[in-house]
């Protein structure tokens, strides 16, 4: 009986029905209080809820119960991150890698967390550790490129984005993110050509088509700067040339002049500020 009911509690987790499942892992932990699996049930039920608080603490208890058991390290460590409590997730992340290192799971949630931390070279080595581990893995080659981006190192970056690509076609985000890396090679004509290519199959997509519009008018200045402009844009395909000028014509006068209107706001609020401190 108590065996089902953890069952039960593994199955309904799946079809994150977490209420259920967490009441089926207390019943089974009420008769079997040391199960490793029935606690790390309970902690990702919790985890699932987003009751992070309630995980952490469960899986304190769970490295109480087995300090061998990586798992548990693991848990905290995923938990101690949704509260923002990163030393913890780092070194909750440390000691699951530790003990078992060629966890792929450990070691992607180890080099994130070095990532977050700034510790880009500790974050690479364990990327490139899980990329021998998971060569195939999407999240390894995504880590892989934001530590390359950070590094300033953007044709590794550009090459584990289109990796990623390779893995999940569909990903916009990670669409603009090798935009950028192009861009950043001085490839924005290529920038541009993927993002227009992508947001023909996406047209709603606001941040694709602002993101295509910034790159469009980032080769543009560039242009203007050597007195060229107005021919670098007849040179665009002419598909580009009409969602620019549809683009331009639909933004908000706030949106394409929000620099200069936040330069003039703030020149109006030190002004102020200082005919206060006059004043007084």
């Amino acid at each position: 009986m108590e065996e089902r009911a953890l069952q039960i509690a593994k199955s309904l987790l799946e079809v994150g029905r977490c209420d259920d499942a967490i009441k089926q892992c207390v019943l089974f932990l009420s008769s079997q209080p040391e199960s490793i699996q029935g606690r790390a049930c309970l902690i990702r039920a919790h985890l699932e809820k987003d009751e992070y608080d309630k995980a952490e603490q469960a899986a304190m208890a769970l490295i109480k119960l087995a300090p061998e058991e990586p798992f548990a390290y693991y848990l905290r460590s995923l938990a101690c991150r949704e509260l923002k409590r990163f030393n913890s997730a780092l070194e909750m992340a440390e000691t699951a890698a530790r003990i078992d290192p060629e966890n792929a799971n450990y070691l992607q949630q180890l080099a994130a967390m070095q990532l977050q931390q700034g510790m880009i070279k500790k974050a690479k080595l364990t990327a490139q550790a899980l990329l021998k581990v998971a060569p195939g893995s999407e999240q390894a080659h995504e880590l892989m490129a934001s530590i390359s981006l950070e590094l300033e190192d953007f044709k590794q970056a550009e090459i584990h984005y289109r990796e990623v690509l390779r893995l999940n076609p569909n990903s916009i985000n990670t669409l603009n993110n090798l935009a950028i890396a192009l861009a950043a090679q001085k490839k924005l004509k290529q920038a541009i050509e993927l993002l227009f290519n992508a947001l023909k199959q996406t047209p709603n997509d606001e941040t694709l088509r602002y993101n295509t519009f910034s790159m469009i008018k980032s080769e543009l200045d560039k242009s203007s700067l050597k007195g060229n402009r107005k021919q670098r844009f007849e040179e665009l395909p002419s598909a580009i040339q009409m969602f620019y000028r549809d683009y331009k014509s639909r933004t908000n006068i706030l949106e394409r002049y929000s620099n200069y209107l936040m330069i003039i706001g703030w020149i109006v609020v030190l002004g102020l500020a200082s005919l206060i401190l006059g004043f007084y």
